[in-house]
């Protein structure tokens, strides 16, 4: 094979493999499946959140102006930050449709050292562009979540909320399933060692139940309490039986201090995986690994340089003696 064509294949190939990470959700599909109904008031810091107009991912009201949801859902597949005027939060609603009340976003922060690779720090805060003005009903549609600061033991039953989408009715009714903590080895084991301290997973019970892509971001309830944002995992009742979460208690800090950030963080190429950026790391989080995106630039780099330059277009060298 000539080596110039070699070289090319090799880039296609990693490009190929870049380009599947950090993907947000398709059109429509299902945020839960074998979900019950969820009830007024029930989850009323439960959002979604619309990219486009063909996309979705889950969000947690953190206040008035701030949304909680993955670093995965605000950027595309080439790892760079999606405009802020790309977004639109609907909330306070048990059914999702085009015509449920809709809330602009105005500034994206996702957090500075996502690994969109090990999905090590996968959070995002968005900031509104007008404040939430909350319903003073004894059971409102829309509340801040409370954040959980404690740690939720093997084998406790949370809740992970979403929609489902259901093509036939264009219906999209707010989800509620029931999920126990699963074991940490075990989560781990399936997921090739992705899982961090910074991590919590849940299992599935049912082999037709699970969370589904479009929930990525959504909210984990353990005692009513936000536990986690649904990151990786998503079997969508079909083959993964445990799906992850970033831990909220964890970003606790790095969530606080997004409220009074001034700056705008520009759409595109966002910092290399452990660069560093605006905005504080998480608190406890351990430390950020270096990315597989730059173990690849750095090896797709070498051998194109060697080759191209040092095989393709250079005679080879004769014996000879000095």
């Amino acid at each position: 094979m000539d080596c110039k064509v070699f070289v090319i294949a090799v880039a296609l190939l990693v490009l190929g493999a870049c380009q599947t990470h950090g993907q947000v959700a398709d059109n429509w599909n299902p945020f839960l499946v074998g979900g019950g109904p969820a009830v007024i008031g029930a989850y009323p810091a439960q959002v979604a959140v619309q990219i486009g107009t063909t996309s979705f991912c889950g969000g947690s009201i953190l206040n008035q102006n701030h949304i909680l949801t993955a670093a995965g859902c605000v950027l595309d597949a080439n790892q760079n930050l999606i405009a802020a005027n790309q977004l639109t939060v609907r909330a306070g609603v048990l059914t999702v449709d085009q015509n449920a009340p809709a809330l602009a976003v105005n500034r994206i922060f996702p957090h500075p050292h996502y690994n969109p690779w090990t999905f090590e720090n996968d959070l995002a805060v968005l900031r509104l562009t007008n404040n939430i003005q909350f319903p003073q009903a004894a059971v409102p549609n829309m509340a801040p979540a409370v954040l959980n600061h404690r740690i939720v033991p093997d084998g406790y039953t949370c809740q992970v909320v979403g929609w489902n989408w259901q093509v036939a009715t264009q219906n999209v009714p707010l989800q509620v399933l029931a999920v126990p903590m699963a074991e940490r080895e075990t989560c781990n084991t399936e997921h090739n060692g992705l899982l961090l301290d910074s991590m919590v997973c849940t299992q599935l019970t049912t082999a037709t139940h699970g969370v589904c892509t479009a929930n990525r971001g959504g909210g984990l309830y353990c005692n009513d309490l936000l536990t986690g944002v649904a990151s990786f995992g998503f079997g969508c009742g079909t083959n993964s039986t445990t799906t992850v979460y970033t831990q909220v208690r964890y970003f606790d800090h790095w969530i606080q201090q997004q409220f009074t950030r001034m700056d705008t963080p520009p759409a595109g190429p966002t910092p290399m995986p452990g660069v560093g950026g605006t905005g504080g790391g998480g608190d406890d989080a351990s430390t950020i690994s270096l990315s597989l995106a730059a173990i690849i630039v750095a090896i797709a780099t070498t051998l194109s340089a060697f080759v191209l330059g040092d095989v393709c277009d250079k005679p080879k060298m004769k014996n000879s003696s000095v």
